[in-house]
């Protein structure tokens, strides 16, 4: 018996049905065997019985640093994530998470195919957007300590929408006082005087809630 190695199936999970759609299509072009689609979410052991061992490809829409680090907290070294982002929280979490893959939605499609190809021999993959990010924002010895906490991200969050301590206090179920020790705790950690440079932080790091 010969031949090329049977290819593993990709199951592609996502939210944006034509996107979704559009990768399906890329990797059955490929060649892959299998392609299925399923709604999102789906977390990557969910289906942990499925015999065909699959390479999960997610493809999340643009979220909230909170939602993006639980989806990213479900990914392992068989599966590959089309980034929404390319903020250097995104990178930082999947670096954190194990995930097999990275790949900007953006670039080129060839990339993410490769992306599969290396997942799938047990390989890493990070593209060269991942690999930009990473060089720019994450080299430095102090960038672990850099990326805030969850609260501190959902009180930066709020600084950026206006919201004053007693408001986010009210809004997140804690003391006004608590929120101001928070919010001294992030102009600490990265050397911030005054709102504004919270607020460019935020920008700089994908973590304002608009900011793409």
């Amino acid at each position: 018996m010969s031949g090329k190695p049977t290819r593993p199936p990709v199951l592609v999970v996502g939210s944006d049905h034509l996107v979704r759609a559009g990768i399906t299509a890329l990797v059955t072009t490929a060649g892959y065997s299998s392609t299925c689609r399923a709604p999102y979410p789906v977390r990557a052991d969910s289906q942990a019985s499925m015999s065909s061992n699959p390479i999960w490809v997610f493809v999340p829409t643009l979220q909230t640093p909170e939602e993006a680090v639980d989806l990213l907290q479900g990914c392992h070294s068989r599966s590959v994530l089309v980034s929404p982002s390319l903020s250097p929280l995104w990178v930082w979490s999947a670096g954190e998470s194990g995930i097999g893959g990275f790949v900007h939605m953006h670039e080129p499609p060839a990339l993410l195919l490769t992306a599969i190809e290396e997942v799938a021999a047990g390989r890493r993959y990070h593209s060269p957007g991942y690999q930009r990010t990473k060089q720019s924002h994450l080299v430095r010895n102090d960038a672990f300590f850099r990326i805030l906490s969850r609260r501190e991200q959902q009180i930066l969050a709020g600084v950026c929408r206006g919201e004053g301590d007693e408001q986010l206090g009210h809004a997140l179920g804690i003391s006004h006082l608590t929120v101001a020790v928070h919010r001294r705790s992030i102009r600490q950690k990265i050397s911030a005087h005054n709102d504004r440079d919270l607020v460019r932080y935020a920008i700089e790091w994908g973590l304002h809630p608009f900011a793409a």
